[in-house]
Protein backbone atom coordinates (compact mmCIF):
# COMPACT_ATOMS: atom_id res chain seq x y z
CA UNK A 1 0.00 0.00 0.00
CA UNK A 2 3.12 2.49 0.96
CA UNK A 3 4.35 1.89 -2.71
CA UNK A 4 0.89 2.92 -4.32
CA UNK A 5 0.40 5.89 -2.12
CA UNK A 6 4.40 6.66 -3.09
CA UNK A 7 3.90 6.09 -6.98
CA UNK A 8 0.37 8.13 -6.76
CA UNK A 9 1.51 10.98 -5.10
CA UNK A 10 5.08 10.92 -7.64
CA UNK A 11 2.59 11.74 -10.67
CA UNK A 12 0.52 14.58 -8.51
CA UNK A 13 3.31 16.23 -7.94
CA UNK A 14 3.91 17.27 -11.65
CA UNK A 15 0.74 19.35 -11.92
CA UNK A 16 -0.15 20.52 -8.44
CA UNK A 17 1.08 24.12 -9.09
CA UNK A 18 -1.14 24.36 -12.17
CA UNK A 19 -3.86 23.02 -10.59
CA UNK A 20 -3.76 25.27 -7.12
CA UNK A 21 -3.59 28.40 -9.98
CA UNK A 22 -6.90 26.97 -11.35
CA UNK A 23 -8.28 26.95 -7.91
CA UNK A 24 -7.50 29.73 -7.37
CA UNK A 25 -9.13 31.11 -10.12
CA UNK A 26 -12.02 29.59 -9.31
CA UNK A 27 -12.39 30.69 -5.70
CA UNK A 28 -11.95 34.55 -7.11
CA UNK A 29 -14.55 34.42 -9.90
CA UNK A 30 -16.75 32.82 -7.14
CA UNK A 31 -16.40 35.73 -4.85
CA UNK A 32 -16.40 38.33 -7.28
CA UNK A 33 -19.35 36.90 -8.77
CA UNK A 34 -21.62 36.72 -5.63
CA UNK A 35 -23.98 39.05 -4.24
CA UNK A 36 -22.83 37.61 -0.99
CA UNK A 37 -19.36 37.27 0.32
CA UNK A 38 -20.36 34.40 2.79
CA UNK A 39 -21.83 32.78 -0.28
CA UNK A 40 -18.83 33.45 -2.95
CA UNK A 41 -16.63 31.89 -0.08
CA UNK A 42 -19.17 29.14 0.38
CA UNK A 43 -18.99 27.53 -2.98
CA UNK A 44 -15.55 28.57 -3.88
CA UNK A 45 -14.55 25.93 -1.17
CA UNK A 46 -17.41 23.65 -2.45
CA UNK A 47 -16.18 23.89 -5.84
CA UNK A 48 -12.26 23.44 -5.07
CA UNK A 49 -13.00 20.62 -2.64
CA UNK A 50 -15.15 18.68 -5.68
CA UNK A 51 -12.77 19.36 -8.23
CA UNK A 52 -9.54 18.65 -6.77
CA UNK A 53 -9.58 14.81 -6.16
CA UNK A 54 -11.79 14.48 -9.47
CA UNK A 55 -8.79 16.23 -11.15
CA UNK A 56 -5.85 14.40 -9.28
CA UNK A 57 -7.78 11.03 -9.35
CA UNK A 58 -8.79 10.50 -13.31
CA UNK A 59 -5.10 12.34 -13.98
CA UNK A 60 -3.20 9.24 -12.16
CA UNK A 61 -5.79 6.52 -13.45
CA UNK A 62 -5.02 8.69 -17.31
CA UNK A 63 -0.97 8.18 -16.72
CA UNK A 64 -1.38 5.17 -15.59
CA UNK A 65 -2.75 3.22 -18.67
CA UNK A 66 -1.29 5.75 -20.86
CA UNK A 67 2.36 5.01 -19.63
CA UNK A 68 1.37 0.75 -18.84
CA UNK A 69 2.22 1.24 -15.25
CA UNK A 70 -1.09 -0.82 -14.40
CA UNK A 71 0.25 -3.84 -16.47
CA UNK A 72 3.71 -3.50 -14.84
CA UNK A 73 2.16 -3.33 -11.31
CA UNK A 74 1.04 -7.04 -11.87
CA UNK A 75 4.84 -8.13 -12.58
CA UNK A 76 5.99 -6.35 -8.97
CA UNK A 77 5.72 -8.03 -5.30
CA UNK A 78 2.58 -6.21 -4.96
CA UNK A 79 -0.94 -8.17 -4.48
CA UNK A 80 -4.76 -6.70 -5.83
CA UNK A 81 -5.19 -5.36 -1.93
CA UNK A 82 -2.05 -3.61 -2.00
CA UNK A 83 -2.81 -2.18 -5.57
CA UNK A 84 -6.73 -1.57 -5.17
CA UNK A 85 -6.48 -0.69 -1.55
CA UNK A 86 -3.32 1.72 -1.91
CA UNK A 87 -5.67 3.63 -4.54
CA UNK A 88 -8.25 4.37 -2.31
CA UNK A 89 -6.16 5.43 0.43
CA UNK A 90 -4.63 7.72 -2.07
CA UNK A 91 -7.53 8.74 -2.89
CA UNK A 92 -8.94 9.63 0.74
CA UNK A 93 -5.59 11.34 1.68
CA UNK A 94 -5.67 13.87 -1.28
CA UNK A 95 -9.25 14.71 -0.70
CA UNK A 96 -8.43 15.43 2.68
CA UNK A 97 -5.73 17.65 1.57
CA UNK A 98 -8.22 19.13 -1.02
CA UNK A 99 -10.00 20.38 1.51
CA UNK A 100 -8.12 21.40 3.60
CA UNK A 101 -6.67 23.72 0.88
CA UNK A 102 -10.33 24.92 -0.65
CA UNK A 103 -10.68 26.28 2.94
CA UNK A 104 -7.29 27.75 3.36
CA UNK A 105 -7.62 29.35 -0.68
CA UNK A 106 -11.29 30.54 0.24
CA UNK A 107 -10.35 32.51 3.60
CA UNK A 108 -7.52 33.89 2.13
CA UNK A 109 -9.36 34.97 -0.77
CA UNK A 110 -12.11 36.88 1.68
CA UNK A 111 -9.26 38.43 3.44
CA UNK A 112 -7.80 39.85 0.29
CA UNK A 113 -10.63 40.93 -2.48
CA UNK A 114 -12.45 42.90 -0.05
CA UNK A 115 -10.17 45.57 -0.63
CA UNK A 116 -10.09 45.73 -3.79
CA UNK A 117 -13.99 46.56 -3.73
CA UNK A 118 -14.78 43.64 -5.71
CA UNK A 119 -17.19 41.19 -4.31
CA UNK A 120 -20.72 41.15 -2.32
CA UNK A 121 -22.03 42.42 1.01
CA UNK A 122 -19.92 41.61 3.93
CA UNK A 123 -20.45 38.05 5.27
CA UNK A 124 -23.36 38.47 8.27
CA UNK A 125 -22.69 35.76 10.88
CA UNK A 126 -26.43 37.19 12.46
CA UNK A 127 -28.13 35.64 8.67
CA UNK A 128 -26.26 32.18 9.42
CA UNK A 129 -27.46 31.60 13.17
CA UNK A 130 -23.85 32.97 14.65
CA UNK A 131 -21.81 30.34 12.34
CA UNK A 132 -18.82 32.17 11.30
CA UNK A 133 -17.47 32.54 8.44
CA UNK A 134 -14.24 29.70 8.58
CA UNK A 135 -17.12 27.20 10.03
CA UNK A 136 -19.28 27.81 6.84
CA UNK A 137 -16.38 27.65 4.64
CA UNK A 138 -15.23 24.26 6.72
CA UNK A 139 -18.89 23.40 6.20
CA UNK A 140 -19.00 23.59 2.40
CA UNK A 141 -15.98 22.26 1.78
CA UNK A 142 -16.92 19.15 3.57
CA UNK A 143 -19.62 18.87 1.54
CA UNK A 144 -18.03 19.32 -1.88
CA UNK A 145 -15.24 16.72 -0.18
CA UNK A 146 -17.59 14.05 0.23
CA UNK A 147 -19.43 14.93 -3.19
CA UNK A 148 -16.34 14.16 -4.88
CA UNK A 149 -16.06 10.80 -2.22
CA UNK A 150 -19.51 10.15 -3.79
CA UNK A 151 -18.95 10.50 -7.69
CA UNK A 152 -15.30 8.58 -6.97
CA UNK A 153 -16.99 5.65 -5.22
CA UNK A 154 -18.76 4.94 -8.56
CA UNK A 155 -16.03 5.79 -10.88
CA UNK A 156 -13.22 4.06 -9.22
CA UNK A 157 -14.56 0.53 -9.16
CA UNK A 158 -14.66 0.60 -12.99
CA UNK A 159 -12.13 2.23 -14.35
CA UNK A 160 -10.28 -0.49 -12.09
CA UNK A 161 -12.14 -3.17 -13.47
CA UNK A 162 -12.10 -2.30 -17.71
CA UNK A 163 -9.23 0.63 -17.46
CA UNK A 164 -10.05 4.33 -18.13
CA UNK A 165 -10.93 4.25 -21.88
CA UNK A 166 -13.41 1.81 -21.66
CA UNK A 167 -14.76 3.00 -18.43
CA UNK A 168 -15.24 6.59 -20.36
CA UNK A 169 -18.29 4.21 -22.31
CA UNK A 170 -19.86 3.09 -19.07
CA UNK A 171 -19.61 6.26 -16.76
CA UNK A 172 -22.04 9.14 -18.70
CA UNK A 173 -25.21 6.10 -18.54
CA UNK A 174 -23.81 5.46 -14.81
CA UNK A 175 -24.28 9.29 -13.94
CA UNK A 176 -27.37 9.59 -15.35
CA UNK A 177 -28.95 7.08 -13.69
CA UNK A 178 -26.79 8.20 -10.31
CA UNK A 179 -27.93 11.67 -10.58
CA UNK A 180 -31.94 11.03 -11.51
CA UNK A 181 -31.74 8.65 -8.31
CA UNK A 182 -29.68 11.19 -5.93
CA UNK A 183 -31.94 14.56 -7.17
CA UNK A 184 -35.15 12.13 -6.92
CA UNK A 185 -33.89 11.10 -3.03
CA UNK A 186 -32.90 15.12 -1.71
CA UNK A 187 -36.23 16.49 -2.78
CA UNK A 188 -37.93 13.41 -0.97
CA UNK A 189 -40.07 14.09 2.03
CA UNK A 190 -38.53 12.06 4.03
CA UNK A 191 -35.07 13.76 3.23
CA UNK A 192 -36.20 17.29 3.03
CA UNK A 193 -37.55 16.87 7.01
CA UNK A 194 -34.51 15.13 7.78
CA UNK A 195 -32.42 18.02 6.77
CA UNK A 196 -34.59 20.76 7.53
CA UNK A 197 -33.94 19.39 11.73
CA UNK A 198 -30.41 19.28 11.47
CA UNK A 199 -27.97 21.85 12.54
CA UNK A 200 -25.72 22.62 9.68
CA UNK A 201 -22.60 20.90 11.17
CA UNK A 202 -25.06 18.05 12.25
CA UNK A 203 -25.55 18.01 8.24
CA UNK A 204 -22.61 18.27 7.09
CA UNK A 205 -20.59 15.50 9.36
CA UNK A 206 -23.60 13.12 8.60
CA UNK A 207 -22.71 14.11 4.77
CA UNK A 208 -18.80 12.93 5.23
CA UNK A 209 -20.11 9.69 7.27
CA UNK A 210 -22.11 8.54 4.84
CA UNK A 211 -19.62 9.65 2.10
CA UNK A 212 -16.98 7.46 3.68
CA UNK A 213 -19.29 4.23 4.19
CA UNK A 214 -19.96 4.20 0.72
CA UNK A 215 -16.48 5.10 -0.55
CA UNK A 216 -14.93 2.14 1.87
CA UNK A 217 -18.08 -0.43 0.01
CA UNK A 218 -16.70 1.23 -3.11
CA UNK A 219 -12.97 -0.17 -2.29
CA UNK A 220 -14.45 -3.61 -1.67
CA UNK A 221 -16.53 -3.68 -4.76
CA UNK A 222 -13.41 -2.71 -6.25
CA UNK A 223 -10.70 -5.14 -5.39
CA UNK A 224 -13.63 -7.87 -6.65
CA UNK A 225 -13.59 -6.27 -9.32
CA UNK A 226 -10.17 -5.81 -9.93
CA UNK A 227 -9.58 -9.61 -9.12
CA UNK A 228 -11.02 -10.37 -12.51
CA UNK A 229 -9.19 -7.89 -15.09
CA UNK A 230 -7.66 -8.86 -17.37
CA UNK A 231 -4.08 -7.70 -18.98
Amino acid sequence: MKAMLASDFAQVKRFVLQTAAICACVIVIMIVSCDSLMMGVSMGAAVIAVMLPCLMTYSVLSYDEMAGWARLRETLPLSKRDIVFGRYAGVLVASLASLAFSVAVALAAYAVIPATGLGGSAFDAQAMGGVSLPAMAGLAGVGGMSIALVMLSVILPIAMRFGVTRSVRILPLVFVFGFCAFAGFMQSKFTLDLLMGMTPVVAGLSLAVGALALFIASALVALRLYGTREF
